[in-house]
């Protein structure tokens, strides 16, 4: 009776071999882990799809004979394990195939390189159950220390040695990672590891959130600025607001008159409303001061109401009285501000 090394010995129906024996043997099924290329895709819909409801590859495959030598070999409709695997929780991608379909080698396709294990052996049967680095993708640094790097189709995420986190939008890419549209691509979301955080077109607009001091920045490079509601918009500052631009409107897209700024309207009304109304006071004040003392009341432009009660002559106005004003309608008038009589003017 046959016994191993160490003198156990060996049930009837079991025998002894050599490694490589068992390796021929176990070679007559596919139970290697095997690596290749991804030559073909069939979504699900597609006549040559079998199942109908995952999308399934072929996928090329330089196989290691027993004896040394290579073989080129195709394992059809594979088909990607689900992270989760469950009804309501998945996780679904595309695999991209190659754009070369006539070089045999997968060592030169540019489709996504895969890693397959074959269910039972059953090569029939296969499964994509990861990803290999492809030789011509992009080379690891050990500058960079631990990081992460996940990039598809133009979404490219990466998490640096400081935790900071970096979403980029490049535009859709093609198999070499080539964006289709460099100008639209750029825009980028990044957590800084102060906590800060940044929204930005990489072109000037931006928006930026500053944790160490609490400060929210706004920019634009573009036209305008929008800030719309369907119900109002708050403004609140403890200390103060300041708005700095040639033209402030208040009134909508249509609004035609500006709004008033404080500054700029004291000194127009101290340089050319109040000079005017101190000579129009002067000039009033010369003409009372020569009329008969029971003239009527004079108007002019000053602040409050000086009244009178100088004697006003029975049976009617005198001669050279100015006649009362009418009563303003419509706008006020400076009539309806300021009385000055005879004698009362300053």
């Amino acid at each position: 009776m046959p016994t191993l090394r160490d003198g156990s010995v060996i049930p009837h129906f079991l025998g002894v071999d050599s490694g490589e024996d068992c390796r021929r043997a176990l070679m007559g099924g596919e139970y290697a882990l095997k690596t290749g290329v991804v030559s073909r895709i069939f979504y699900p819909g597609d006549k040559n799809n079998t199942n109908g409801h995952v999308t399934e590859y072929d996928v090329l495959v330089r196989d290691r004979r027993p004896d040394g030598s290579f073989t080129i070999s195709v394992f059809h409709r594979c088909v990607a394990v689900d992270t989760f695997g469950g009804k309501g929780d998945v996780e679904q991608w595309t695999l991209r195939p190659s754009t070369d379909q006539t070089n045999p080698d997968p060592s030169f396709h540019d489709g996504s390189m895969v890693i397959i294990l074959c269910m039972d052996g059953d090569k029939q049967n296969s499964y994509i159950i990861g990803g290999t680095r492809h030789k011509q993708g992009k080379a690891q640094s050990a500058e960079n220390g631990h990081m992460y790097e996940f990039e598809f189709n133009g979404w490219n995420t990466t998490v640096n040695r400081d935790g900071e986190c970096t979403m980029t939008y490049r535009s859709k890419t093609d198999n070499e990672g080539v964006p289709a549209d460099p100008d639209a691509g750029g825009s980028f979301v990044k957590f800084e590891k102060d906590g800060s955080v940044e929204v930005s077109d990489a072109r000037g607009c931006r928006v930026r959130l500053d944790k160490p001091t609490s400060n929210l920045t706004v920019e634009s490079t573009g036209a305008s600025v929008l800030v719309n509601a369907l119900s109002q918009i708050r403004e609140i500052a403890a200390a103060g607001f300041v708005s700095n631009a040639p033209s402030i409107k208040i009134g909508g897209d249509g609004a035609d008159e500006p709004a008033v700024l404080g500054n700029q309207l004291v000194v127009y009304i101290n340089t050319q409303i109040v000079p005017k109304i101190n000579a129009l006071i002067a000039a009033v004040t010369t003409l009372a001061s020569a009329m008969p003392s029971h003239s009527h009341t004079v108007v002019v432009p000053s602040h409050g109401t000086i009244t009178s009660s100088g004697p006003t002559p029975s049976g009617g106005a005198a001669t050279g009285q100015i006649p009362p004003p009418s009563k303003p309608s419509g706008a006020p008038q400076l009539s309806d501000f300021i009385r000055v009589k005879k004698g009362y003017a300053r």
